[in-house]
This record gives C-alpha cells, sequence and structure tokens, in this order.
C-alpha cells in the first residue's frame, strides 16, 4: 500500500478505518446483509436484526463455540400466474456471525420475527460468586505435644 501525501507529513486520517477492515469484528456475507444492533442489559443481551420479507422458515440461528451465525434466504414469492416484469427490492442468501465476549445460557436463547425484525435474547450465564464453606469440628480435637510440634514441611506446624 502507497502512502499518501498525508502519512509521508506524519497525519494519519484513515488509519483506524484501515485497521477495521483489515480486522473485522464479525463475518458477514451475502450480498444482503441486514441491519444490526446488539442491547446488553443486567440479565442479558438481544440482538435484533432486520429481515424484512423473510419468515421464520427463511431464516436459522445457531450458537457454536461462542460463535452467534444467522443465516437466512431472503425470497421474493411471485403470485401464481404471475411474472416478476421489474424489482429491486434485497433479494438473496445472507449470512452473519458474531463473536459473543461471555458464556450465555444457550439452553435459554430465543428468537422470533415480527415486523421484519429478528430478535434473539440470550440470556448470560448469572455470575459465580465466591460462596463461604463452613468449617465443622469432626471428633476430638487432641493436644499437640512438644515433640509433634516439630514444623512440616511447608513451613506448617501442624
Amino acid at each position: 500500500m502507497s502512502m499518501t501525501s498525508y502519512e509521508r507529513s506524519g497525519l494519519r486520517p484513515f488509519a483506524a478505518f484501515r485497521s477495521v477492515l483489515q480486522n473485522p469484528p464479525n463475518e458477514c456475507s451475502g450480498s444482503l446483509v441486514g441491519r444490526l444492533s446488539a442491547i446488553e442489559s443486567t440479565d442479558a443481551f438481544t440482538v435484533l436484526m432486520d429481515v424484512p420479507g423473510c419468515s421464520e422458515s427463511d431464516v436459522s440461528v445457531t450458537l457454536n463455540d461462542g460463535l452467534l451465525t444467522i443465516e437466512g434466504d431472503r425470497k421474493v414469492r411471485i403470485p401464481e400466474g404471475g411474472r416478476e416484469i421489474y424489482s429491486d427490492r434485497d433479494r438473496g442468501p445472507f449470512r452473519r456471525v458474531l463473536k459473543l465476549r461471555e458464556p450465555v445460557q444457550s439452553e435459554a436463547i430465543d428468537a422470533t420475527i415480527e415486523n421484519g425484525v429478528l430478535r434473539i435474547r440470550l440470556p448470560r450465564v448469572p455470575e459465580v460468586r465466591p460462596q463461604k464453606i463452613a468449617i465443622r469440628a469432626s471428633g476430638q480435637i487432641r493436644e499437640q505435644s512438644s515433640e509433634s510440634s516439630a514444623e512440616q514441611p511447608g513451613g506448617c506446624t501442624c
């Protein structure tokens, strides 16, 4: 890649843009990738993706190794006996792959399509909190004699 006059002078106005192109945050393919937004709440992530003209049978959603894959095919449905004479509507296959930044409860994922919007709710895994373990005495406690109180390996005088 050749340097522009701006870059030779030390100014790099498109450097951040190039890094985005070289390291895309997710994978997209197909000529029709729907607009997408991701929403985070305390208990779940929600992905909203525009899929106009698609029904639930036209779209599939899978989760594998932390990758959420949305695939589908936008079809133009022509009434029986009709023929298309002009169209500028989007159609064809699409695929979007998103890397999740934290684990989710895969058995509780829910996906719906309503009014041309795919909604995927990915419940977060409940936070693992430290738990205090109670220690109970078992049996009798014996007194240590001076002979048995010699220091054990690792610095313990048990």
